[in-house]
């Protein structure tokens, strides 16, 4: 699914969990049309339910630890 998305993209393709900023994660499908249609431009639902809500994050590796001294 991923890769037909992204073929079709353009140049700017912004994915993100379904919540509006300072707001909490929608878990469910309804809570996600209730809170962000007329902001988003489209929605990538699926059948998966969310039991605990959990940001992801995002790290850079620095240095590796193989390289270390």
């Amino acid at each position: 699914m991923q890769h037909l998305l992204l073929a079709q993209a353009g140049e700017v393709l912004i994915a993100t969990s379904g919540n509006a900023p300072d707001e909490p994660m929608a878990r469910t499908e309804a809570e996600a049309l209730a809170a962000l249609t007329g902001i988003v431009d489209g929605f990538l639902t699926h059948d998966r339910k969310i039991h605990v809500r959990v940001d992801d994050s995002i790290a850079r590796v620095v240095r590796s630890a193989s390289r270390r001294r």
